[in-house]
């Protein structure tokens, strides 16, 4: 079989199959930012994604059969009911046993947000999901498999948060009596310090270094060294919640430059700028594009006054 794309939605990941014959077309759907994958019996290649803006976490769940993971000097193998993940920052390669079904859950590095430190805790690390609240969420990740095609949402970014959150409990629960090394609990700290704070238009390195007892210097390396930056995290992590309210239904009355300043982004044209270099198009198309004819009435106000 020649090298080919995963699907057409997922030809940013470039993940691509082998010459594997006995691999087929892998089934997907979009739930917000998130793809939702199934795949069979084959070998699948998932290049490394290294710039910032592109990096994602891939959360799989072995519906039946076996899984052999390889990621990078790492590997592992699943059985029927386990869940484990993998980051994108090196390639990694599936290899899907005969008459097994493996689930995948791609999720934006940005998406992840507070939570990629739960994910990133279990990265190609076998977790049984098949009692407590690993088993609810195993139960959900079964759900997903057998109803994707029937998922039509009144409120799409809603659901997709709801179902982040929930693989990561399933992750935090697992790694609950491992305790993170310093550097990993500062950065943590850190992150959860940059979420509670994103309305403040004053949130800076300076501030947030000072919140930790920690110098800038020392912040920036904690960064570095999951190849972020501070300034580059807080503008993406307040651009992922301007993007969920926007295409929200029930936020469709709040300007958009009222959504911007509710996330410390109080110039508007500053903010359709950083928007626009985001995702391309303008904080108010992307509205108009998403809510479409639910976009009615109650935001002609905001729209008139070319907000």
């Amino acid at each position: 079989m020649p090298m080919a794309a995963l699907t057409a939605e997922l030809s940013r990941s470039s993940a691509t199959t082998t010459s594997d014959s006995r691999a087929a077309r892998p089934a997907s759907r979009r739930l917000d930012r998130l793809d939702i994958i199934q795949l069979g019996t084959g070998s699948w290649h998932f290049p490394a994604s290294l710039p910032t803006h592109r990096r994602y976490v891939l959360a799989a769940y072995v519906l039946r059969g076996a899984l052999r993971v390889g990621h990078g000097d790492h590997g592992l193998s699943l059985s029927q009911g386990q869940f484990t993940t993998v980051w994108s920052g090196t390639a990694a390669r599936l290899e899907v046993g005969d008459s097994a079904e493996v689930l995948l859950v791609r999720i934006p590095e940005v998406m992840a947000g507070e939570y990629a430190p739960a994910f990133r805790a279990v990265d190609c690390r076998p977790v049984d999901a098949d009692r407590g609240t690993a088993g609810l969420v195993g139960h959900l990740l079964r759900g997903l498999a057998a109803d994707a095609g029937e998922l039509h949402p009144e409120n799409p970014v809603r659901l997709a948060q709801h179902i982040v959150g929930l693989l990561a409990l399933l992750c935090a629960d697992e790694t609950r009596a491992a305790p993170l090394d310093e550097r990993a609990a500062a950065l943590r700290a850190a992150k959860e310090y940059i979420e509670e704070n994103l309305n403040y238009p004053e949130l800076t390195s300076d501030r947030v270094a000072r919140a930790q007892n920690m110098s800038t210097r020392t912040l920036h390396r904690l960064f570095e060294a999951e190849g972020l930056t501070i300034a580059g995290w807080i503008r993406a992590r307040r651009l992922e919640h301007c993007r969920a309210e926007l295409v929200d239904p029930q936020m469709r009355t709040i300007p958009v430059s009222g959504i911007g300043s509710r996330w410390g982004l109080w110039d508007p044209a500053h903010f359709s700028r950083l928007f626009k270099a985001a995702f391309g198009v303008s904080p108010r198309a992307y509205r108009t594009k998403h809510l479409g004819h639910r976009c009615d009435e109650a935001c002609r106000p905001a729209m008139a006054a070319g907000v």
